[in-house]
């Protein structure tokens, strides 16, 4: 099987508010507008390339091996190819996991070389290693979002370096009380200075986090109402407790409680932005709790 996956957005249509352009094309909203701001995209034009099969791996760790665990990943995730992405989940310490998994664009011999040095970290209780089509790899990782409990609270941050011991400490001592077992610490390697990502300017587009090294999500979900203030409470504790280590946050992982957002977010990139708003939606038709303000017109 040949899967086409995506390589580059080519093209977009925009529908923008009445009285504006009709479309400004890619140049003009990839900017910002994922994050319906300036209006809503009604078309997509990819470059594809074809894919048949990738590694994947998992490997779990029980609980009492955070403190060796995490600081090993980290520092590894950054100095493997950038053909192997990764992630790390440490669960509350009422479900007892810590799981890495990953994606390789290579085969499974590769692989397992390639995550020997995460097999020597503490002791791994399950390691699974296997090529397969890339649409299986597709559902393996998709796996992890089913059955989530309805209501949930999530907020994000950005390492530019490994945590040291401390913020290590920070994450046990938050998973160890965390309001009940559906609460996490997720994090991907985005690969830092030398990523792909990184090759492309600070303020091409809306996003400003291209020399990080790793992102962040805390999260917590519950059921019922009743459990809803303490799991807020909880995710705003964490995120204000990790912030001498971390950086901004990422737009797709909102959080009300951050004052900065536009900080936050889009960094360097917010006064630009600000200016798109006044040019494609001046009367503020796209507009939530956290939308770009128009803003008062710049003098001339």
């Amino acid at each position: 099987m040949i899967i086409f996956v995506c390589k580059k957005l080519w093209n977009k249509r925009v529908a923008l508010p009445a009285g504006t352009a009709p479309d400004v094309g890619v140049a003009g909203l990839t900017l910002g507008d994922g994050g319906g701001n300036f209006g809503i995209a009604t078309a997509y034009t990819f470059r594809v390339r074809p894919i048949s099969t990738v590694s994947i791996f998992s490997v779990t760790w029980k609980w009492s091996d955070l403190e060796k665990v995490l600081p090993v990943w980290q520092r590894w995730a950054l100095s493997v190819t950038n053909r192997l992405t990764s992630t790390i989940e440490v669960s509350a310490k009422q479900v007892g996991t810590i799981v890495s998994t990953g994606q390789l664009l290579g085969g499974a011999e590769e692989l397992r070389r390639l995550i020997r040095p995460l097999l020597l970290a503490g002791t791994p209780v399950k390691v699974l290693v296997k090529t397969v089509p890339f649409i299986e790899a597709t559902k393996f990782f998709a796996e992890s979002d089913l059955h989530l409990e309805p209501k949930f609270k999530i907020s994000g941050a950005y390492g530019f370096q490994p945590l040291p011991r401390e913020g290590v400490r920070i994450i046990r001592d938050f998973l160890s009380k965390a309001p009940n077992r559906h609460s996490t610490l997720w994090s991907q390697s985005l690969g830092g200075a030398g990523s792909a990502v990184s090759r492309v300017s600070l303020t091409a587009t809306a996003y400003p986090h291209r020399k990080a090294e790793i992102i962040y999500e805390l999260s917590a979900r519950w059921r019922n109402n009743r459990e809803q203030e303490r799991n807020i409470r909880w995710v705003e504790r964490f995120r204000r407790a990790l912030r001498p280590f971390v950086k901004g946050d990422y737009v797709n992982f909102p959080d009300l409680a951050i004052k900065n957002w536009p900080k936050a977010y889009y960094g360097v990139n917010f006064g630009r932005l600000k200016q798109v708003k006044r040019t494609y939606d001046p009367y503020n038709v796209f507009r939530f709790a956290q939308s770009i303000p128009v803003g008062k017109k710049a003098k001339k």
